[in-house]
């Protein structure tokens, strides 16, 4: 009897135990399916998964403190103040939930932690919050003139923001006037600077001084990080060349965790491939532009840097696009080859890997073919050749193969595969003929070294 209860209970522990890691991969998967909504912009998505996450990981931190992130972004602030909460009994030291609720809890009618909030809006870029909170708090006449001092200048960041740049200048040059002492040189210089080089030629010409002047005069400012951005980017647009390319490559290195950094990549990586499309065309034996491979560890960079789902999927069809064009359309296979190999060894998502194995593929196959051409041509194709003897240009292709099935068992290669024996079969009849039949001919081996795979 003992042993037939133990039994039981055995059977009893082990089921609520099975049941308790399918919830929890449940909500490990409903919480990396809420960070990629979250990324892509999908807020209230994200916010329900975050949700569904917590009510199976309600130890987990991490759940919260993302929650909170959601619920902030869909302005339910008191609901982010309760995430946040929870996050902090979870991890007392996580920096960002610390930092949220110090702005947002009861210190939100102070005027100095209503500032702080501002900085928040405008660096999340919620500039309508943003705009509305800085005339709230332009019209409490308690304000001392330095907190109106900064207001109005987190006002001016907001316009140019927005492309008022008419107001951007008028509120710069109302702060020069009227609080000539407070004002923040550096801050001042560059806005009016960045809100004039969106002018006429006077203006641009004007704004370039100005943010020189930053530059010269405020190195070690934060202003001085954004004037000479500003100044690269300028000079970029005028025409690309390779040492203003690698001004923005420079500036990138000194500035790599900036709130411009992402779009001077972006920048930059199309420069470089400006820079190759300005050299000399490709041909079959061409390697690789030494700017295209600048443009592929820029890339593995990007990559590393957490897109969204839908950012990764752009940047992917930008390169792949570009090595299209660039190499395949002009025969100029094996660069083609080392691009998309390269690129492999970057952490890609999983969609962007699969398409650049697709491009791979392409580029070994038409190595292959051309192989096959070349030994035609010059009357090498053999007779009597045994099975498994598979050249390596071929064998290369069935490789890209196998990784495409090995990594994604959801996606048919195998028309592919079947395609490829068609394709080298075809080139039996060009076997130049033997005084004595010596066995198969080396297309028909290889091909049916390719297709009894498929056939299996």
């Amino acid at each position: 009897m003992n042993k037939c209860i133990l039994l039981i209970l055995l059977a009893v522990i082990t089921g609520a135990s099975s049941q308790i890691l399918l919830a929890q991969a449940d909500a490990e998967a409903a919480f990396e399916q809420g960070k990629t909504a979250y990324t892509g912009g999908q807020f209230e998505k994200a916010r329900d998964l975050f949700l569904k996450a917590s009510q199976t990981d309600a130890r987990n931190p991490e759940v919260f403190l993302w929650l909170g992130k959601a619920e902030y972004q869909l302005g339910a602030v008191d609901k982010a103040i309760d995430a946040w909460t929870k996050t902090l009994k979870l991890a007392p030291d996580e920096p960002y939930a610390k930092k949220m609720l110090k702005t947002l809890r009861g210190q939100l009618v102070e005027i100095d932690t209503r500032i702080s909030l501002l900085k928040v809006m405008l660096k999340e870029k919620l500039y309508s919050s943003a705009k509305q909170e800085c005339n709230e708090l332009l019209a409490d006449k308690a304000m001392t003139d330095e907190q109106r001092v900064k207001v109005r200048t987190l006002q001016a960041d907001v316009l140019l923001a927005t492309r008022d740049y008419e107001g951007t200048q008028r509120i710069v040059h109302e702060l020069l006037t009227e609080y000539p002492t407070l004002v923040d040189k550096a801050k001042s210089t560059l806005l009016l600077g960045q809100a004039k080089l969106q002018g006429d030629e006077k203006a641009v010409a004007e704004s370039l001084l100005l943010l020189k002047k930053v530059v010269a005069d405020y190195p070690d400012h934060p202003s001085a990080a954004v004037a000479n951005f500003e100044l690269i980017s300028f000079e970029l647009r005028q025409g690309i060349n390779p040492a203003r390319a690698d001004a923005m490559a420079d500036w990138l290195a000194a500035n790599g965790e900036h709130e411009l950094a992402d779009g001077g990549r972006q920048i930059l990586l199309d420069a470089y491939f400006n820079l190759t499309v300005q050299g000399t065309k490709p041909t079959a034996e061409s390697d690789l532009s030494p700017t295209d491979l600048k443009a592929l560890a820029l890339a593995a960079d990007i990559y590393a840097r957490e897109l969204s789902a839908k950012k990764a999927d752009e940047l992917t069809k930008r390169l792949l696009s570009h090595i299209r064009s660039r190499y395949i359309d002009n025969k100029a296979y094996t660069a083609a080859v080392e691009a998309t190999e390269t690129l492999l060894a970057a952490s890609l998502p999983r969609p962007s890997r699969l398409s650049v194995l697709y491009t791979l593929n392409l580029s070994k196959y038409q190595i292959g073919m051309k192989w096959l051409k070349d030994q035609a041509q010059a009357g090498k194709l053999p007779q009597g050749i045994r099975r498994g003897q598979l050249p390596q240009p071929l064998a290369d292709v069935l490789d890209v193969y196998e990784t495409i099935r090995k990594q994604y068992s959801d996606v048919s290669i195998w028309t592919y595969h079947a395609e490829l024996a068609k394709q080298v079969r075809s080139f039996a009849p060009k076997v130049l003929p033997e005084a004595e039949f010596k066995g198969l001919k080396g297309p028909d081996a290889w091909a049916l070294d390719i297709a009894l795979p498929v056939i299996k």
